[in-house]
């Protein structure tokens, strides 16, 4: 498996988070697919740079978990944060990243997916909206 490095040294933070998604999504299940059939053989092989992004993740949520320390992906940053963005654009920016899912695939396969799905839409829709979403 391969994986673009997605980590920016300038900033000190991941531009995109598809290495976690990509992770918590088709890695684990490709994982448990395999655990499910013993029998089952497979070969996979990981680019280093995907090891080394995956144990960076690692570390960073185990420091989060256990120590506060902040998470440099801003997505998943501002997932983390107990209060909302402030600004109206800032939520929709929350909202559209949230909502960059194959819809048949991923949202559609979840009820409350779809539901959030369905409902962050329809406030992107109509930005006066966003005046009455609280924390």
């Amino acid at each position: 498996m391969h994986q673009p490095n997605y980590f920016d040294p300038s900033t000190n933070e991941y531009i995109l988070p598809w290495t976690y998604l990509h992770a918590i999504k088709d890695y684990v299940d490709m994982a448990a697919h395999l655990e499910e059939v013993p029998q089952a053989k497979a070969v996979v092989n990981f680019a280093p740079i995907l090891l080394e992004q995956l144990d960076d993740y690692a570390r960073q949520v185990t420091a989060f978990l256990h120590e506060g320390t902040a998470i440099q992906d801003h997505l998943l940053a501002t997932l983390v944060s107990p209060t909302l963005p402030e600004e109206p654009e800032q939520r929709a920016i929350l909202v559209k990243a949230c909502l960059r899912a194959n819809e048949n695939t991923i949202i559609k396969r979840s009820p409350q997916y779809q539901h959030l799905a369905k409902t962050a839409k329809r406030l992107l829709s109509k930005p006066d909206d966003w005046l009455y979403v609280h924390e």
